[in-house]
């Protein structure tokens, strides 16, 4: 940098100050910003000011609200004190007052025992003549016309046994006391009769609408009225006393009806009317414990309906309506979700979802103003709370049928104490599948009347889910027994093979009862499901179909086990003597002629393909028995001998002989290719067993050339690097399936999969 000239130092300079100080476009920005910020202060200043402001002023208000009643209850306590004082000393402003005060207390005490005499001596006339009244009015049945003169008579008769009894605690006589307590105990059981008939018309208040007897009803929620209002005064008084302060005169709070126990008219009206409602859902769930019960809920809304006329009959701020619907609501509620834990029918549960819907509709019909108060609310859609509970519930029930059925089947498939059932014709089946499909369809059938599709939806779906976990059940036990019966063939218990063959024919069999059992209610699925539902039942009877291949391939499995012996000499010195594939052969004809007695129609030849797979994947598996020898010509003579066999005892259960013939080509292919093979035709016969078994491996191949005794070391070398090279120029498929060689290196059961 030091060696540039002074004029080309100054430029570079001046360059970078005018870098340096150049504006960008935020700078251009910033006066617009910084005005819009200054606005946005102002705005939110003058907010905050004008709240503070209203903020300030509630609280001297208050302020004041509080200091103004601080003074007056000062003056209150003031003038109270006052007017004890004056009550205290005016008995030194009138001469003789004691005198006159005595006096004056002698006189009322007279007046008032002379009264009390006088009452005593009606009490026995107006208790008899209320009790004649409300005798005649039961007797009659008629609207109870005398029910509010005999409360007005009552509360009279108990007001004055109230003060009469507070006037005897004064005088702290246990023997005065005892004489009244026998004087009213007439009145006091006619009393506690007569709030025992209110309550009854409460509790029987549907009785009463129902009967017309309107006017009953009316008083007796006029009752009720009073002796709430005598309640609260009750209440008044006896917080007046609390809230009195020390050294008041306490006879100043000596009033009528201070004596009065208080009676919750109104709470004990109402818990009798949510009683009797409770007792009528009592008897529906008891009545539907007996036999071959069915539900009916149609008198919740009946109930209801009738339950209307109370808005007009009673007060307004008692809300009756409105309770007595949250009422039927919450127990409406507490009755559906007992039954859906209680075990009840399918058809019961179905009720219960179709008349959420009625009641639901009436509810929004008969445009209730308390509709929203209510607890649990309502749900509009299929999607409600209750129709996805019974979804479960009816799916459980299905499922734990299901899961009955199919520990049976299972065990009688373990244990195998004896030969599986058949029918007629000798075909073998497990008892559980006809079981497990008529359970299935006959719940279906009781289903489909249910005018919640939702709900029947969910159910199929349901029905299927537990058929495909049914299927994968199944692959297990097969896969465990099976594999038991390969590694301990000795100790287990025989009978697989015609285990096998009845899951397999039941299996086929399920496949179409599946299709005939749901198909059916295709139109009964919402259509925005059917797609979903179409698919599951098609993996439901595809699983099915897979499964019944599944037993076919245990079986070969099976005959497998029993030829590995046999299997194990080919290619050895033996062989070359005496081949043990005649051996092989006649077992699997002993198999095959075995099952086709027991196996359905289908089932026979499909089993005799698998056969033929598995004698070929055996056969091409004894290259991997140690110690094997492939002596060219003599070799090749053997294997058409062993294969010439086989055809012709497979001949008997395969409809086309051609296809039978082409299962033997991967022994041809393979074997008697490689086995006349040089290095001149080696990667000619090689490619061409790449083409017609994409996935043979290579390992195989090599196998066979390095066992040819026919082969020098040197010469089997070549060929070896031939086939590789010639393998790593064949492209590989994509997408393309497995042929027969895919198990052949596999183990256990996978060579029959």
């Amino acid at each position: 940098m030091s060696d540039l000239p002074d004029s080309k130092l100054k430029t570079l300079g001046v360059q970078k100050a005018g870098d340096l100080i150049r504006q960008t476009d935020s700078f251009d920005k910033l006066t617009v910003l910084i005005e819009r910020l200054q606005r946005e202060k102002n705005t939110l200043d003058v907010y905050v000011k004008s709240e503070l402001e209203t903020l300030s002023n509630s609280y001297k208000a208050g302020l004041e609200r509080v200091n103004d009643g601080k003074s007056k209850l000062q003056e209150l306590q003031d003038n109270i004190s006052g007017l004890v004082s004056l009550c205290n000393n005016a008995g030194s402003m009138v001469n003789e007052f004691s005198l006159i005060s005595k006096i004056s207390r002698v006189y009322r005490n007279c007046t008032a025992t002379k009264q009390m005499i006088e009452q005593l001596e009606k009490l026995q006339e107006e208790t008899d003549l209320v009790e004649d009244m409300l005798q005649s009015d039961i007797h009659q049945g008629d609207d109870m016309p005398n029910l509010l003169r005999a409360h007005f008579i009552l509360t009279r008769l108990q007001s004055f046994r109230d003060e009469a009894m507070q006037q005897a605690a004064k005088e702290n006589s246990i023997e005065l006391d005892e004489t009244l307590e026998q004087l009213f105990s007439k009145l006091n059981v006619i009393s506690d009769n007569f709030d025992r008939l209110v309550f009854s018309f409460c509790r029987n208040f549907l009785e009463l609408l129902s009967d017309e007897q309107t006017r009953t009803l009316i008083s007796t929620f006029k009752i009720i009225e009073v002796e709430e209002a005598a309640d609260r005064k009750a209440r008044n008084l006896i917080d007046v006393r609390k809230s009195t302060y020390a050294g008041a005169d306490s006879s100043l709070w000596n009033f009528q009806g201070s004596r009065r126990e208080l009676k919750n008219f109104r709470e004990r009206a109402f818990e009798e009317i949510e009683n009797s409602i409770q007792e009528r859902f009592d008897t529906c769930w008891n009545q539907l414990q007996e036999p071959d019960a069915s539900l009916n809920l149609e008198w919740v809304i009946s109930d209801l309906d009738m339950a209307k006329q109370l808005e007009k009959l009673t007060p307004p701020e008692y809300r009756l309506f409105s309770f007595v619907l949250s009422t039927y609501h919450t127990l409406l509620d507490e009755f559906v979700h007992k039954c859906i834990n209680g075990d009840m029918a399918v058809v019961i549960l179905l009720y219960l979802v179709e008349f959420q819907v009625a009641y639901r509709e009436y509810l929004r019909d008969s445009h209730y103003v308390y509709i929203e108060e209510l607890d649990p609310p309502l749900e509009d859609s299929d999607e409600s709370e209750l129709a996805l509970e019974v979804s479960s519930v009816l799916v459980n029930k299905v499922k734990e049928w299901a899961k009955k059925v199919f520990d049976k089947d299972v065990d009688e498939f373990t244990r195998r104490q004896n030969e599986p059932q058949s029918d007629n014709q000798h075909k073998y089946s497990l008892p559980g599948t006809i079981i497990l499909f008529q359970m299935i369809s006959q719940q279906l059938k009781l289903l489909s009347p249910c005018e919640n599709a939702t709900v029947f939806f969910k159910v199929v779906m349901g029905a299927l889910d537990m058929l495909l976990t049914l299927q994968q059940k199944w692959k297990e036990t097969l896969r465990a027994e099976t594999t038991k019966q390969m590694n301990n063939p000795h100790s287990v218990v025989p009978g697989l093979p015609e285990y096998a063959v009845a899951l397999s024919n039941d299996s086929l069999k399920s496949s179409g009862f599946t299709e005939s059992t749901f198909k059916k209610y295709h139109n009964l699925i919402p259509e925005n499901f059917r797609s979903e539902f179409l698919e599951r039942l098609s993996n439901v009877e595809d699983g099915y179909i897979y499964l019944s291949g599944s037993c076919l391939s245990t079986i070969v499995a099976l005959i497998a086990t029993d030829t590995k012996h046999a299997f194990s000499l080919v290619f050895q010195t033996a062989w070359y003597e005496s081949s043990n594939i005649p051996i092989v052969v006649n077992t699997f004809r002993d198999y095959l002629s075995d099952c086709k007695e027991h196996l359905v129609s289908g089932l026979t030849e499909s089993l005799a393909k698998e056969s033929i797979k598995g004698f070929v994947v055996c056969y091409i598996r004894c290259l991997l028995n140690k110690n094997i020898k492939l002596r060219g010509a003599e070799t090749i003579e053997r294997i058409r001998a062993d294969v010439s066999c086989a055809l012709q005892m497979f001949s008997d259960y395969a409809s086309d002989v051609n296809e039978l013939k082409q299962e033997f080509v991967s022994i041809q292919s393979l074997l008697l290719g490689m086995l006349d093979a040089d290095t001149n035709t080696v990667a000619d016969y090689y490619t061409d067993l790449k083409n017609l078994f994409w996935d043979v491996p290579i390992q195989l191949v090599e196998l066979v050339l390095i066992n040819r005794s026919d082969l020098d070391r040197n010469e089997c070398r070549k060929m070896i690097e031939i086939i590789r090279y010639t393998d790593a120029n064949i492209p590989t498929p994509k997408n393309a399936e497995g042929t027969i060689y895919k198990n052949v290196l596999s183990d256990g059961l996978a060579v029959f999969e």
